[in-house]
């Protein structure tokens, strides 16, 4: 009995790898729309140091003035944030920046989300864009996310890659950020989406206002485009898409210190408790899957069989993990996906242990 149970969970996390191999193997940018009117939201604070690069990549947008505006939000930065972005919105058509007092900052769930909110608030765009005050975003960014909508989408989703860098580090932080964009892609593509990333997304904003948006999310102190994404889907406001074009995906700076590294993967995996019910089978499911085969090397009587089970396992996780590596425009890795496959489990439950503690840390 017990080998047929481990045999049966072995075949079926084989089956889901290979299903996440296939999902991958499509790039189809979708059909070309006339151009909608998107309302382009940054929230930043104290990013003065970092938020230069996106001003730029801003500036070289491909998309009608006429159609698009930029909403700069300065969150009471302390620093030189509010000058740089009001210089920023001063020479960039149709921006403009908006100043958020130490004494507002509580309101509608508090920080960022308040800042997201006040801005969406008053956006004069149908459709809002996202993104971080320290990411660059492609020329062609608002036209990928206006062809993935359709008249039944109401969310679409990017990505955002980090900047290739030298060292070990970098790699493991990037390839931790591969794991999270097929976290994000795979159950949108089989249309359960479950995740998201705040560093590239784009959404209705009717549709926003239906779900009540960041004020109804005040209980969840991290991942507030997560919960909003599992909002909007909860109550059925739409169709909610992965966009599969790479034009939707932002690059972004690595953290500078490993205190930023660490309380950033904390925060992350700070998500784990509050998540859906999809996403907690999922969990479970990959935990049982890992804890059988842990479980069937050890005992004698299943341990031919199991050894034969982790060896296709490692085989359709690089081939699929390889896929992915190429989709997400990450292909220096592929070297160091068996290696990867070997460490990532142990570093994310390391973090997935710490993050159900709730003892994460903001950066002030």
């Amino acid at each position: 009995m017990t080998a047929t149970v481990i045999l049966l969970f072995g075949l079926l996390y084989t089956a889901l790898v290979l299903r996440v191999h296939g999902l991958l193997n499509k790039r189809e940018n979708g059909k070309e729309w006339e151009p909608r009117p998107f309302s382009v939201i940054v929230a930043a604070r104290n990013e003065g140091a970092r938020v230069m690069p996106l001003i730029a990549s801003l500036e070289k947008l491909d998309y009608p003035f006429d159609k698009r505006e930029i909403l700069f939000v300065n969150d009471a930065s302390t620093d030189d944030t509010g000058r740089l972005l009001e210089e920023a919105a001063a020479r960039l058509p149709g921006a403009r920046c908006m100043h958020i007092t130490p004494e507002e900052r509580t309101a509608n769930g508090g920080g960022k989300k308040n800042a997201l909110h006040r801005a969406i608030m008053e956006a004069t765009g149908a459709f809002i864009a996202v993104t971080d005050a320290d990411c660059v975003v492609p020329r062609r960014w608002l036209k990928a996310f206006n062809t993935a909508f359709d008249a039944q989408t109401v969310m679409v989703l990017g990505h955002g890659r980090i900047i290739p860098e030298r060292g070990f580090l970098n790699r493991l932080l990037r390839f931790d950020n591969l794991f999270a964009g097929l976290v994000s892609a795979i159950p949108a593509f089989l249309g359960a989406p479950v995740s998201s990333v705040g560093r590239s997304m784009a959404y209705r904003r009717a549709a926003y206002l239906q779900s009540g948006g960041y004020p109804a999310l005040k209980k969840h102190g991290s991942g507030d485009d997560v919960f909003l994404t599992e909002r909007f889907r909860k109550l059925a406001l739409g169709g909610i898409r992965f966009c599969r074009d790479e034009a939707a995906y932002v690059l972004t700076r690595p953290p500078e210190r490993l205190s930023e590294i660490f309380w950033q993967q904390v925060r992350k995996n700070s998500k784990l408790l509050h998540k859906s019910a999809p996403s907690w089978v999922l969990t479970l499911f990959l935990l049982t899957v890992h804890a059988l085969l842990v479980y069937g090397l050890l005992n004698a009587s299943t341990r031919w069989m199991t050894g034969m089970l982790w060896g296709v396992k490692w085989l359709t996780e690089w081939v699929a993990l390889r896929r992915a590596a190429v989709f997400f425009g990450e292909r220096d890795l592929i070297p160091w996906l068996p290696f990867f496959e070997v460490f990532y489990p142990v570093y994310m439950t390391f973090f997935a242990l710490l993050g159900t503690l709730g003892i994460y840390k903001w950066k002030t």
